[in-house]
């Protein structure tokens, strides 16, 4: 691929020539990653979440031992950012922000954009036992 453009294409193709292999079961994965000292976060959370649907938000906590959310991100409305902030601090999660450079080119123009506020990366840090 010489454009991002061609991921949608790409992607297209592969759906009509293979299918994917299932994901293996949270149940599974989860506590793996936790028992190597893995956190873990729900990133781009709008759609997983129903954007504040607190009953949904309060079972994908539960079934995927949350650690922490994403909480503010460039997809992710100012008023969600403070939802689910309000929503870690309620249940003990951290907050992330995310950025969404995944090429080159945008970590000039999207890194930092995200909305976070800099005492979440202590939390964050705290968490990992680095702080």
């Amino acid at each position: 691929m010489s454009k991002v453009e061609e991921y949608g294409d790409l992607m297209r193709r592969v759906r009509e020539k293979s299918h994917f292999p299932p994901y293996p079961d949270v149940s599974k994965v989860v506590p793996a990653v936790q028992a190597v000292g893995a956190v873990v976060a729900i990133a781009h959370p709008l759609g997983y979440f129903r954007k504040h649907d607190v009953q949904r938000m309060d079972a994908l906590r539960e079934e995927c031992r949350l650690d922490g959310i994403e909480c503010a991100h460039p997809s992710i409305p100012a008023e969600y950012t403070t939802r689910y902030r309000a929503y870690c601090l309620q249940h003990g999660l951290f907050s992330v922000a995310g950025t969404d450079c995944h090429f080159k080119g945008s970590v000039r123009n999207s890194f930092a954009r995200h909305g976070g506020k800099e005492e979440w990366l202590d939390e964050f840090l705290t968490r990992l036992d680095c702080a």
